[in-house]
């Protein structure tokens, strides 16, 4: 959807929308006060005794606090960045905000439940209904930024719409939760304060270098830029579904010694789906989209690069989030941060999008390095009992 946006926006309008959308992930990492890192690992975990209808009702505060600070970037952040103001894309932005978080933490809770399948086909209902505008909008000649935009705030909302019937639907059959209402966001977000870290360090890895790009360089260069990410992150798609099973798997006693064997094969499917990118990106940057995007496959490789450190990562701090470890995720995360800043703010300015490419490598190689670390540390104070330990190539 990204890459037809651009083919038909042009990279200036492709910019403009990628940096709302970066804007509005930045605020969802923020206002979900780390609940999206840790929603699963707390439904998932026997001791809290807390059921999906429970973590529902105690997370809607959390819309209102999102609309908020949405609705000021989008009068303020956003026309400064983008060089553009307009109402009209200012309150899409904050539709596409609330709905962004709120689907986001009924996905995450439908992690937490052992829906899994259901969470994934949440999202994949959402891409294709906002694929199928877009390309109404294209094939009647109607789309310009603001219809484009209507295309990309069409996602979370389908996508909040079909979480939302599942949710329903599982909470209907569940048996009431033991634990006590009273307060239970305040005890939800402490036990996530942790996975406050972890959003500002994906933030900064993974939305800060278009901010910044687009501050010193305008939003031309970020819609470039946006289009060869968007590909890379489809090498992200297999170490982002395996992550829930490993986190669920390792909270209700899963052992350790099965990381190797998540481990291996992600890194292995990975990669060859990185190298498949590679080569097909390269042609649609290069020939397909052309113009003012020919030049950006060494961005494209970079960005993979970073995927797979970013990959290796996932696995290492599910193992630690399984264990109700946040804090490692947490430690993992903020060793990006001064990396990222310093490289972003670095390189930039003197090497404009392939800099940015550069800082993001680095960010995600300093986490996926923290990560195994603290990753060893973890499985050394869990080991698992060597009779029951499982063979090589089992499944889990």
């Amino acid at each position: 959807m990204a890459l037809l946006i651009a083919k038909w926006l042009g990279a200036s309008d492709r910019g403009v929308l990628a940096l709302g959308q970066t804007i509005v992930n930045l605020i969802v990492l923020a206002a979900s006060l780390g609940l999206l890192s840790s929603a699963r690992i707390v439904l998932s975990s026997p001791r809290w005794g807390l059921s999906l209808r429970q973590y529902v009702r105690a997370t809607r505060p959390l819309v209102g606090l999102d609309l908020v600070v949405t609705a000021v970037a989008a009068l303020t952040v956003f026309p400064l960045l983008s060089r553009v103001s307009d109402p009209v894309l200012a309150a899409a932005l904050v539709i596409m905000g609330t709905a962004h978080l709120r689907s986001g933490l009924l996905r995450e809770g439908l992690h937490g439940v052992g829906w899994h399948r259901t969470a994934v086909t949440g999202e994949f209902v959402g891409a294709a209904a906002a694929l199928g505008l877009l390309g109404a909008l294209w094939a009647s000649g109607t789309l310009t930024l603001h219809t484009g935009m209507l295309s990309v705030v069409a996602r979370p909302l389908v996508h909040q719409l079909v979480q939302t019937i599942s949710v329903r639907r599982q909470m209907a059959a569940e048996p009431p939760g033991t634990a006590q209402e009273r307060g239970l966001l305040g005890r939800l977000v402490r036990f996530s304060t942790p996975g406050l870290a972890v959003a500002a360090g994906m933030g900064v890895a993974g939305q800060m270098d278009r901010v910044l790009l687009g501050a010193f360089a305008g939003p031309a260069p970020v819609g470039v830029y946006a289009s060869a990410a968007t590909l890379s992150v489809l090498a992200g798609t297999l170490p982002a579904a395996v992550a829930p099973m490993v986190v669920r798997s390792v909270a209700r006693g899963w052992q350790p010694a099965m990381h190797r064997y998540w481990w291996t094969r992600v890194m292995l499917g990975s990669a060859g789906i990185s190298v498949l990118i590679g080569v097909f990106g390269s042609l649609l940057l290069e020939v397909w989209l052309g113009g003012e995007f020919a030049g950006s496959t060494p961005i494209l490789v970079l960005l993979l690069l970073g995927g797979m450190a970013m990959a290796s990562q996932l696995v290492d701090n599910s193992v630690n989030n399984g264990f109700g470890d946040l804090r490692a995720s947490a430690v993992t995360a903020l060793a990006g941060i001064p990396v990222g800043l310093i490289a972003y703010l670095v390189l930039i300015p003197r090497f404009g999008m392939v800099g940015c490419a550069v800082g993001n490598v680095l960010t995600y190689v300093t986490m996926a390095v923290v990560a195994r670390l603290l990753m060893r540390r973890t499985m050394a104070r869990h080991p698992a009992p060597a009779a029951d330990e499982p063979r090589e190539g089992a499944t889990p």
